[in-house]
């Protein structure tokens, strides 16, 4: 850029400088722009500017963040030149386990629990799968990890249940032309005779082996059975 000026007695003289138009800094926010409910992050505009300023007026080149919102950061250069930059983070809720299985099962069965779909297991019982076969009582526990890294547990408490055990009460033997009254020994949700009777208390006319299945109030079945003989009469 030149310039020209004249005094009053008319001579002229004539100047001239350069003018240089330097770039506007280029700040870029490097970082995790989610976290985790619970967690933080940490932003950083990165080094060689000579100041900082960021939306929460603090000063330093990184900023930790706590909570989700829009965070800017003003820089400024050796040479004077200042920029801005902004972004976006979000909080991610984290995941909510719920465990569907069996809550009481009966002694000698097993049940599965399932932890639902995520992207990764971890169970009280070393498993890494979606699901676990348990049989044993107990309280389970299970981690998981979602798409966006966060965790999340989940517990199951399991009952067993003891198996009903059975006696059958009534005569053994009994005379031939006769018959036996048979009974189990307590009341039961439901039962089933060899004989192909149903209820309690049965009557039976021949020998053989009679064995009785029953099941209780929680749908456990327990097993026994008798031997019964018929006896010939005198002659």
């Amino acid at each position: 850029v030149g310039v020209t000026v004249a005094n009053a007695s008319g001579c002229a003289g004539e100047t001239m400088v350069k003018v240089q138009e330097l770039p506007e800094p280029n700040p870029v926010i490097t970082g995790d722009l989610d976290f985790c409910m619970g967690d933080s992050t940490l932003l950083d505009v990165g080094p060689g500017f000579v100041s900082y300023l960021w939306s929460d007026l603090s000063e330093s080149q990184q900023l930790l963040v706590h909570t989700p919102g829009d965070y800017s950061v003003t820089v400024s250069d050796g040479s004077g030149c200042s920029g801005e930059v902004t972004v976006s983070v979000v909080e991610n809720d984290l995941p909510i386990v719920d465990i569907i299985g069996e809550a009481a099962i009966c002694e000698g069965q097993m049940t599965t629990l399932n932890a639902g779909n995520f992207q990764s297991y971890i169970w009280s019982t070393t498993e890494s799968t979606p699901t676990v076969d348990v049989g044993v009582a107990n309280n389970y526990s299970v981690t998981v990890t979602d798409i966006n890294g966060c965790s999340g547990i989940g517990d199951f408490a399991l009952s067993v249940n003891s198996l009903p055990q059975p006696s059958i009460f009534g005569d053994t033997s009994f005379c031939e032309g006769s018959t036996t009254a048979l009974s189990a020994d307590q009341v039961y949700d439901s039962y089933v005779w060899s004989t192909g009777q149903d209820s309690q208390n049965i009557t039976v006319a021949n020998s053989g082996i009679v064995s009785l299945t029953v099941r209780d109030t929680q749908g456990c079945e327990g097993s026994t059975m008798v031997m019964l003989a018929v006896l010939p009469l005198p002659v």
